[in-house]
């Protein structure tokens, strides 16, 4: 990366953040394998997060059912099920195997299946950038976007300089 024209971003380290070992807004580039991670929870935990994962599953694909087949009566009960598995979620402690494999010393460990996340404003492939964005690098840690929003800021760092 760089440019001939502003020499100064030859110099930006690849994720534009202050300090290159910690990844803006704490994205760590190690992912998080979900299912090598269920495999090491204990039993007490599996349960927890099963009934929680299950309940929520169930009740919102029978909100979707109920909506789009048969009556809105059962789909106001199924999204009302969900919503309460939704708030059980938030409300619940985070099982100490599950927090510590979520984050690592360069920041959160974002799930594998999401595919590639740029580390400078967490965009993904499902998720782009409200203007649209690409990836600027072939390791896909990087969108267009981040790349146009460090080279306009190097801009205004020389300009601000003179």
């Amino acid at each position: 990366m760089g440019s001939r024209m502003y020499p100064l971003l030859e110099n930006l380290p690849p994720d534009f953040s202050e300090e290159p070992e910690r990844p803006a807004f704490g994205i760590s580039p190690n992912r998080l394998d979900v299912g090598a991670l269920w495999a090491t929870l204990p039993d007490e935990d599996k349960a927890m997060i099963g009934e929680l994962a299950l309940g929520m599953l169930c009740s919102g694909h029978t909100a979707g059912i109920a909506d789009s087949e048969y009556d809105s009566i059962a789909a106001r009960a199924a999204t009302a099920a969900a919503f309460s598995f939704e708030e059980w979620m938030a409300r619940a402690e985070m099982p100490a195997t599950v927090e510590s494999a979520i984050r690592d010393d360069l920041g959160f460990r974002i799930a594998e299946v999401l595919g590639p996340i740029c580390r400078g404003c967490g965009c993904s492939d499902s998720d782009a950038c409200e203007d649209g964005c690409a990836w600027a690098d072939e390791a896909q840690t990087t969108c267009t976007a981040c790349v146009a929003k460090a080279e306009a800021k190097a801009r205004d760092d020389v300009t601000d300089f003179f």
